[in-house]
Parts: C-alpha cells; structure tokens; sequence
C-alpha cells in the first residue's frame, strides 16, 4: 500500500492547489463585486447629492433675481412716485414734495434690503440719496449706462462689477422713471445698489452638510476667459480678480460656462482633482458649479476596500491554512487526508455560496442565448420561484413584459457584440398588475478559459423607494415653491399702499383736509381688509392635508355651477 499511496500523493497535491486556487478566485471575485457594487452605489448618491445642493441654489438665485426685477416693476411705472420726482426736479426746495418721495425711497432699503439707493437725473446728475449722508460719486461703469437705460426705456440689472471708489463688488438695478402722463417721456432714473455680501456669498458658500472641501461657485463668461464672480473658500480676495481662459477644459467653471450641465470631474483653480455638478442659472449670464475634492468623496470607498482587503486576506488565509493542513495529514494517512480534504472544500465552498446567497441585490449569470445558468436567491423571489432551478434555461422573457425583455436582450446581445461592459444604469419595469421596479444594473461579459465571450453575468440593485422618494420630494418642493412666491408676492401690495398713504394721511391732518383724510382712511382700511383676507386664505392653504371634511352627496350639476 505504501508504493500506491505515493503514486497518489502528487495527483492529489494538484488536486488540492487546483481546489485553492478555485475558492481563492470565488473569495477575490466575491469581494470583487462587492466593492465594485458598494463603490458605484455610493458614487450615484454623492452625484445625486451634489445635484440637489446644486439644483437647490439654482433655485433659490433664480428666485432671487425674480424677486429683485419684481422690486423694480413696482417702482416702474408708477404713477404716484412719477409724479413725485417730478415735481421735486421741477422745485427742490419744495419741502413737503421733498418729504413724501424721501419717504418712499427710505422704505425701500427696509423691506428690499438695498444698501445704496440714488435718484438721477436726465444729465446723470445725484438729486437724492439713501442713506442721506453718503452722496458719493456714481461708479464710471453705471454712469455710461445711464444714456442707454433711459434710451431703453427698460428696467436693467447691471451684473456684479467692482466699484472703483471702495473696491468693494455690487450689483445694481437701474429704474428708468418716466412723466406721470406720458409712458414715453423718461424724466430720471432710480439707482438700487445691492451688496453681495449681505446675501448671496453668504448663501453661495453655505453647504447643507459638514465637508472639508465642499464649495460653491458662481461664474460667467468674459471673451475668452470664465471669470468667478463670488469669494472662495481656499483663495481670498478672488470675485471678479481670478479668471481662467476656456481653453482649460479641465475646469468645471469653464465647462459651466460653455453650457455643459450634469456631474462632472475635473481638476478646479488649486489643481486639484474634484467632482463638481454644473448648472446654469435661467435667465441670467451666471453658471453655477458645486464641487466636492475628489480625495474627501472616495474616501468612504478607500475605507471599504481596507476592510474588503482585509476580509479577503483572511479568507484566503484561512483557505490556505485549510489546504496547507490537508497536505499535511495527506502524508501521513491518504485516506484521512481525503475526508479532511472534503471537510475543508464544502467549508470553503459555503463561504463562496453565503458571500453571493445573502447580498441583497440580484445576482445571475446567463449563457450567449439568454437563458439563465444561475441566480441568487433574490432574484429567485423577484420572480416568485420556490426553486433555484426553476429559472435555468428560461429567459426575461418568462418572467417579464415583453417590451423590458426584448429591451433587455438586446442590450445584453450589444455587450456580448463589442465585449464592454454597462456600468451603473438605471432600469425600469412595469409589471402587469400596474406596479413599477426600478433598478440600478452593472453587466459584464461572461468569458470562458480562452477569452471567449459565451454569456452575461450582472448584479442588480433595487432603488424603487429612491426613485418614488426623489419623485415626491420634487413635487413637494415645486408646490411649497409655488406657494411661498405667490404668498410674498401678494403681501408686498397691501403693505406698500398702507406705509405710502399713512404718509399722505399725516399731511393731510396737518392740513387739516378732512376729505383727503377720509379718502386717504378709505385707502388704508381697504389695504388692510385685503391683507387680512390674504392671511385668511394663507390660512385655508396651510391647513390643506390635515383638515378631514366628511364627505357630502351633492348634484353634478351644482358642483359645476360653483365652479
């Protein structure tokens, strides 16, 4: 018996390396996979993230300028300031006249957040001031605009520029004001100056969660350059000095500028690799980019492969220790050698099954004709099978519409044509009793020992509760939108027309003209009413959802007369 068991030492011994080599490439492959699914996830959600920071302050600048340009519209064209300035061109000294438009101006810095308002002239020339000591000079910038604002007729937002007295940067909305009487005759303009760093610095640097790297950039183009228009977190003094020519295509901010939307990762002003959501901002010159480094994003990834590493090593630590101790005792006693070699193969072998059984994504592998070889058990209860088997040698399209199986076969016959994979794509189906899945899928060629393309193997994640999430979340945010803008829109009126003839109503008392009181009363109460039926109905929205109202039988056509 000696002679033989030495014959059959060294077949086993290949035996045994072939066996470790096997469970060493399900262990790698296993942890593989992992990695590559946890990576692609966490990447999709850090873009999807970086997205709706971005989205959101597109948003809210837009808002924004709609709000500065709806300012301007309520000094446009209106009659009773017309006339105002008017008469003050026509008799400065007139205090009474001087009062009342002063009083209009001085309210405006209160409710619109203005830091410097002045009123011009035809020739240019400062007739009034707020605040009423700083009579400074008119940056050259807006004096040579003044001709073609008055030329336009139009209300104009002059973009952020630097004036040249203080160095400081602002933005500036010029009102043309035209004759009371005549919508043709442009009699003055009325300058707001805004000061970014009240608001938009502020609001452009703020990031919703802590980072490290995390930043906020507003833009434009100028010739050929992009120039930043707001300060930044790692170079001080940069708005309106750092500028980068648009031949460096690697900058997200030229990117943005060029019309490019979308996550993109480049290289930003420190040369430093980062991962930047691009936007442009609706009926404006600015784009907006939101970058994170790409260093602080992967890391997450960095610590998931150590542990990955780790757990593999050890795997096949253990796998090699198994396989070292088999040869050992084979030795020895061939025949005990073999049982513990079985031991240790169905061992390492439940390892290899556990790792790909209990992922919770879907796991299959199909031939070249598309018929299943194998699934985990989550897609075997996707589909409702109560055996493993009962999926191979069936195809997609057994189990879904036809519409997503023929889409789904020809995608996998694409993949199989040009042998490159699909990575990180969103799939949808819609099942016949009306319900939808949607999926996040990685697919990769299945090749045999030669390099030969024979079938598909794919992981599937399911994202269905996202998808719905991201869906509800944006209508609720274009609702609450619609609402507030709707709500502070239509509060300004009364609350303008009340201040404007409380100061019409002191005069006239001081005059002691009691009919102009009674109408200047009549006005006032009449903007409070509609103040108070606004709140009322603000009221009646803000209970919607919450208020249950029992139902009530009524006629078809009674409910379409009320409507």
């Amino acid at each position: 018996m000696k002679p033989k068991n030495n014959r059959r030492a060294p077949g086993l011994g290949w035996l045994l390396a072939l066996i470790l080599f096997m469970v060493a490439g399900g262990i790698i492959a296993g942890g593989f996979f992992y990695h590559r699914n946890f990576e692609t996830h966490y990447r999709a959600e850090v873009e999807r993230q970086i997205s709706t920071i971005a989205d959101l302050k597109v948003g809210e600048l837009t808002r924004w300028r709609k709000e500065r340009l709806g300012d301007g519209a309520m000094m446009f064209r209106n009659r009773a300031f017309s006339d105002l300035v008017r008469r003050y061109f026509e008799n400065s000294a007139d205090a009474h006249v001087k009062q009342d438009l002063r009083s209009w101006i001085d309210r405006l810095p209160e409710g619109y957040g203005y830091d410097r308002i002045r009123l011009l002239d035809m020739q240019g020339n400062l007739r009034m001031a707020w605040p009423a000591e700083k009579f400074s000079a008119l940056p050259m910038k807006l004096v040579e605009e003044i001709p073609l604002v008055i030329q336009s007729g139009q209300i104009k937002f002059f973009d952020f520029y630097r004036d040249e007295y203080d160095q400081h940067v602002y933005l500036t909305m010029m009102i043309p004001i035209f004759e009371e009487m005549d919508d043709t005759k442009v009699i003055g303009v009325l300058a707001l100056r805004i000061d970014p760093e009240r608001f938009l610095y502020p609001f452009i640097q703020s990031w919703p969660t802590p980072s490290q790297s995390a930043e906020t950039l507003l833009v434009r183009r100028e010739g050929s350059n992009v120039l930043f228009l707001n300060e930044l977190r790692f170079l001080t003094n940069a708005a309106l000095r750092l500028r980068s020519p648009l031949s460096q295509t690697s900058l997200p901010g030229v990117q943005a500028v060029l019309g490019q939307e979308g996550v993109f990762t480049g290289r930003d002003y420190r040369d430093v690799p980062v991962m930047a959501a691009l936007r442009t901002i609706p009926d404006s010159p600015w784009a907006l980019v939101a970058k994170m480094d790409q260093a602080e994003v992967y890391a997450p990834v960095r610590e998931q492969l150590r542990q990955v590493v780790i757990l593999v090593v050890t795997l096949l630590f253990v796998a090699g220790s198994s396989v070292a101790v088999i040869w050992r005792h084979q030795r020895a006693r061939h025949y005990r050698e073999q049982v513990v070699v079985l031991k240790a193969l169905d061992r390492e072998q439940k390892l290899v099954v556990h790792l790909m059984e209990n992922l919770p994504d879907y796991i299959y592998f199909k031939d070249a004709a598309g018929k299943f070889l194998r699934a985990n058990p989550a897609l075997i209860n996707l589909y409702r099978l109560k055996n493993p088997l009962e999926i191979v040698g069936k195809t997609d399209a057994d189990f879904l519409p036809a519409a997503r199986a023929q889409e789904t076969a020809a995608q996998e016959q694409e993949i199989m044509r040009t042998g490159q994979p699909v990575v990180e794509i969103e799939e949808k189906t819609v099942w016949a009793d009306g319900g939808e899945t949607w999926v996040m899928s990685t697919k990769l060629p299945l090749r045999d020992d030669a390099g030969c393309i024979i079938g598909i193997s794919g992981i599937s994640s399911d994202i269905t509760e996202r998808k719905l999430a991201e869906l509800a979340l944006e209508q609720k945010n274009l609702e609450l939108e619609r609402v507030l803008y709707s709500a502070s829109h239509d509060l300004k009126s009364p609350v303008v027309t009340v201040c404007t003839f409380l100061g019409y109503l002191e005069k006239d008392m001081q005059t002691g003209n009691a009919e102009r009181v009674a109408k200047d009363m009549n006005f006032i109460r009449t903007a409070a009413e509609k103040m108070g039926r606004l709140l009322d109905e603000l009221l009646v929205v803000s209970r919607v959802g919450r208020a249950v109202n029992a139902p009530v039988t009524v006629t078809f056509h009674s409910l379409v007369k009320d409507a």
